[in-house]
């Protein structure tokens, strides 16, 4: 699934970033999806007028992907593949990826930092709270019937004990089922009792739009 940049939800996360020069998009725990949003961020940029960078740092181990420019329009965008070892072993300290995102800052208006999970226990590139530290703003994401409350509090208190600027917080539906799937659900159950109507029911709700909504 994919969010398309001038989605109305994108529309709304992209007003929270503000004027920020650049962006960790962090979440709670692995798999929420924090690479959807910060791509649909990075492309919102270029409607905007802003060139943008991605650079991708959510990852157990670095990668060899080299960095490209792709030009949408008259503004670029640029995407940075994951950084060695050696360079990752450098930003893990806050302030020398502050250094980093300075420099890139002289080529793009706007660096969208693909992070981390802030609360992952396993073995991590960059941790996502260095990188929610090192960036001007932070926009935390959750997985809607996933990401626990508590998770969340905790992410949030370790953001801001890492000095982290949280600007707000991105809630994923991905695993919620639309009101369609839930009500042809509900018309199997007759199937075997009523099958016409469970027909037409099921038929009537595919055929509808606005029974498709997320909610």
């Amino acid at each position: 699934m994919t969010h398309p940049s001038d989605h109305p939800e994108i529309e709304a996360l992209w007003r929270g970033v503000g004027e920020a020069g650049s962006i960790a998009i962090a979440a709670a725990q692995p798999g929420d999806g924090t690479s959807l949003i910060a791509e649909a961020i990075w492309r919102r940029a270029e409607h905007s007028g802003r060139s943008a960078l991605l650079v991708k740092l959510n990852g157990a181990t670095p990668g060899a992907e080299p960095g490209q420019v792709r030009r949408l329009g008259n503004h670029p965008l640029g995407e940075l593949g994951a950084p060695d070892a050696a360079q990752l072993a450098a930003w893990r300290e806050p302030a020398r990826l502050r250094e980093a995102i300075a420099l890139w800052r002289q080529d793009w208006d706007l660096v969208v930092i693909d992070a981390a999970p802030v609360l992952a226990r396993g073995a991590q590139a960059l941790p996502g709270l260095t990188a929610a530290a090192a960036a001007e703003a932070t926009l935390l994401v959750v997985l809607a019937g996933r990401t626990a409350a508590s998770a969340l509090r905790e992410a949030r208190e370790r953001l801001k004990a890492a000095g982290a600027r949280l600007v707000g917080v991105a809630l994923n539906d991905r695993d919620n089922p639309s009101l369609a799937m839930e009500l042809e659900r509900q018309a199997a159950r007759f199937a075997r009792i009523l099958p016409g109507f469970a027909a037409r029911l099921t038929r009537a709700v595919r055929g509808s739009a606005l029974l498709g909504l997320r909610v």
